[in-house]
């Protein structure tokens, strides 16, 4: 029975590695923000993450500390700005009108500075083409945060998908792979030196006027490759180019006059092409796609990168049922994740009582640490020693006669 139980255990360790090899973060996932589980906020909070941008990542920057407020109406003003009515009027709302029911839903939450601290998250402005960004995080971005980080990214804005750019050309471009340029091939070849690091690809931002051939080909090009190679990709730009309610947006150029509240204004006749754009719900710009003026689409991305987080700290993304687990199934969680050298890893479950297997496995499916287990379920707690684990990922799997669950961990020094 026993060898069954670590051959379950093995298969397990398989199927996790392989489903935490790559996922997609997009605007159906950012509802998910109200459903994570607390061990993974504070798995998420705990892991040392990077991203670069320019103005729009700024943003990004900036919003991810309204989560940090101690309440809604201690929040900056940007935090609480909505359009009002169908002619594009918005206003900062205030406590009352939260009392009162007033506030639109796409900008509620709920901040606590406990739970979604984002003191391990770091932001770089970066500008530049899309190959001085590549070159730059190959040789200075990304050796600077070599030791500092488990998780990195950099994203290109829409300035670097306007229809003059070669980003998306299939010979020049990102992924033609050339000897002479920085493109994928050199950002792989240098990622693969930080097998213990986690990067996320980020689609590229889009503005009213940038939804462009280039920028959709570019965008699609990254999902297609990042779907086939079982990379992780955040789609920011699908997630900004759906209103809260899932309906696609697509840029300026439709024949429909937009008159922004201080009187900027665009009426671009229609060109007959329907790019994936910025919704207007989520900016005042009339070409742009800056993020600060309004509130819904900055809330609607910091939601999603708290799902993504969670996501690459081992939460599995899905809804847990509210109704007490049979005595079967595995619903475990770890915690603290990661987990410092040396200290003790807690593991618990609801279940009532439990007997079977806990095991270890490092990325190469060697298993370091396997103990029978046979007693009321609860907590258990299992110590990590320093020689036995040092720093680097692991899959923890519990595994009875009847079914396996598996959670990744980082070990830090």
């Amino acid at each position: 029975m026993k060898n069954l139980i670590l051959w379950l255990c093995y298969l397990s360790f398989l199927w996790t590695a392989h489903a935490q090899g790559g996922f997609v973060i997009d605007h159906d996932d950012v509802d998910l923000f109200d459903h994570i589980p607390e061990s993974y906020l504070e798995a998420a909070r705990n892991t040392r993450m990077l991203f670069s941008d320019r103005s729009v990542g700024q943003n990004v920057h900036d919003a991810l500390n309204f989560l940090t407020y101690p309440t809604w109406a201690q929040t900056p003003a940007s935090a609480r700005r909505d359009y009002t009515d169908d002619q594009w009027h918005w206003k900062t709302f205030n406590q009352s009108d939260w009392n009162t029911g007033l506030v639109p839903e796409r900008i509620r939450f709920i901040p606590d500075p406990v739970r979604y601290d984002r003191s391990n998250w770091h932001f770089e402005l970066k500008s530049g083409s899309w190959k001085e960004l590549t070159q730059d995080f190959i040789a200075v971005l990304g050796p600077t945060y070599a030791d500092s980080v488990d998780v990195w990214s950099f994203q290109f804005s829409y300035l670097n998908v306007t229809e003059s750019e070669t980003i998306a050309d299939p010979l020049t471009g990102f992924f033609a792979d050339q000897p002479n340029a920085p493109d994928i091939g050199d950002l792989e070849s240098f990622l693969a030196n930080y097998p213990d690091h986690t990067f996320v690809y980020w689609t590229a931002s889009l503005a009213r006027g940038i939804g462009s051939s280039v920028s959709t080909s570019f965008n699609d090009q990254l999902r297609d490759w990042c779907e086939a190679n079982g990379k992780i990709l955040f789609d920011f730009a699908d997630i900004l180019s759906h209103t809260d309610q899932g309906t696609p947006c697509f840029d300026n150029r439709d024949g429909i006059p937009y008159t922004s509240q201080t009187g900027q204004m665009e009426d671009y006749p229609d060109d007959g092409y329907d790019h994936p754009a910025i919704c207007q719900d989520y900016t005042t710009e009339t070409d742009g796609g800056h993020l600060g003026s309004v509130s819904a689409g900055s809330i609607r991305i910091i939601k999603g990168l708290w799902v993504l987080m969670a996501r690459i700290a081992g939460w599995d993304g899905q809804v847990s049922d509210l109704s007490p687990p049979a005595t079967s199934e595995l619903h475990w969680q770890l915690y603290p994740n990661p987990v410092n050298q040396g200290t003790t890893l807690t593991i618990e479950t609801g279940i009532l009582s439990w007997e079977g297997l806990i095991s270890i496995f490092d990325p190469l499916g060697r298993c370091l640490f396997s103990e029978q287990v046979q007693q009321p379920g609860g907590k258990f707690s299992i110590s990590l020693p320093g020689n036995t684990f040092p720093p680097g990922s692991y899959f923890l799997i519990c595994a009875d006669q009847q079914s396996c669950s598996s959670i990744p961990f980082t070990v830090h020094e």
